[in-house]
């Protein structure tokens, strides 16, 4: 496959910056007509040809109209056939803020499935090939540490989340480490407050361990009397059963945990304790007001990875990056519409 000639290459050749080179090729008055002649000359001759996203990218901007289609984007998911991946609201907000951010510059999101024994990392490679697809966004993975083997060397990608260790994309991902401080910020403003920690083990291995990194950093700096153990069980640990006997022993005042919350188990077994426990999620649904917690913006977590990816296309970048990016994405507060009566100091279980 023969190198594409890149406005890099045409500002080293001409011994000028990237930006005269393109002034220079759009004949913008900022370059003078001695250095457009001259670059537009250098481009023809080194077999430089305009690439028609930034074209695409530009009328988007000055609003004149709408961008039509420039072509697709592969969403690629790893949960097989069918929509598993849309059960978590999560999922569906990374693929839905992609799509939206595709249509916005010209590109259409399509979702394609890799399925053990019948869509292979190599076939589904070859078909993004014959039908011309250059971008890649690789979806999170069903588990942590997952590993895509698509040709990578053929394409623009990008990664949502940490769940792909390999290869090291360019990856968008909501900024873990500010929403677990966030949280445990806004939840010890209340003084004389325990604070715990419920998280399957799977589920703070998905984000690098940052969650339980940061709980651990607020707890070094409290008193050992307010200090409450990381309920994190390993697989098949997560059972109601382990959770209650955590819960009624500290019987923190508030709660952190994810997605796979346990505060049901609680209202079921013990209603007294549930109900002046506040629960915290660091992956708010948006929905609850009975719950505090940070949003964590997934929709625009999408539109990042969507950038990192039509970026990479704009400059002719193709292939794992030797110095991969990581765009973090900030969430947002979002507080109970009523709290809970904080438990009396000294109320918990040695």
């Amino acid at each position: 496959m023969p190198r594409i000639v890149t406005l890099d290459d045409i500002a080293k050749a001409a011994g000028l910056s990237r930006s005269t080179v393109s002034y220079a090729l759009r004949n913008n008055p900022l370059a003078s007509p001695q250095t457009r002649s001259h670059v537009q000359a250098l481009a023809q001759k080194m077999g430089y040809t305009p690439n028609p996203l930034v074209s695409a990218l530009m009328t988007h901007r000055r609003g004149s109209r709408q961008v039509e289609a420039q072509g697709v984007i592969a969403y690629v998911t790893s949960f097989g056939a069918g929509s598993q991946w849309k059960a978590s609201p999560s999922f569906r907000r990374f693929f839905e803020g992609a799509q939206t951010r595709g249509s916005e510059i010209g590109y259409k999101v399509e979702e394609f499935a890799l399925e053990r024994g019948k869509m292979s990392a190599d076939r589904m490679s070859d078909i993004l090939n014959a039908r011309g697809i250059r971008g890649v966004i690789v979806a999170p993975l069903p588990s942590h540490h997952g590993v895509v083997n698509l040709a990578w060397n053929q394409f623009s990608s990008a990664a949502i989340g940490y769940t792909l260790s390999d290869p090291a994309l360019h990856r968008a991902t909501f900024d873990h480490y500010h929403g677990m401080l966030l949280t445990m910020e806004k939840l010890a403003a209340v003084k004389g407050r325990t604070i715990g920690f419920a998280f399957p083990e799977a589920n703070v291995l998905r984000v690098d361990q940052i969650w339980r990194s940061v709980y651990l950093l607020y707890q070094a700096g409290i008193p050992t009397k307010e200090k409450v153990p990381l309920f994190m069980p390993g697989p098949g640990g997560w059972t109601r059963e382990s959770f209650m006997a955590w819960a009624e022993r500290h019987q923190p005042d508030a709660i952190v945990c994810g997605e796979d919350s346990p505060r049901h188990w609680l209202t079921e077994i013990n209603p007294q304790l549930a109900q002046r426990t506040i629960w915290a999620m660091v992956n708010h649904p948006g929905h609850d007001a009975t719950l505090c917690g940070v949003d964590q913006n997934h929709e625009l977590v999408g539109a990042a990875a969507l950038d990192l990816v039509f970026a990479q296309l704009l400059h002719n970048e193709i292939g794992v990056p030797a110095n991969p990016k990581v765009v973090l994405v900030k969430g947002r507060w979002v507080d109970q519409a009523q709290r809970p009566e904080k438990s009396p100091v000294g109320a918990h279980a040695s």
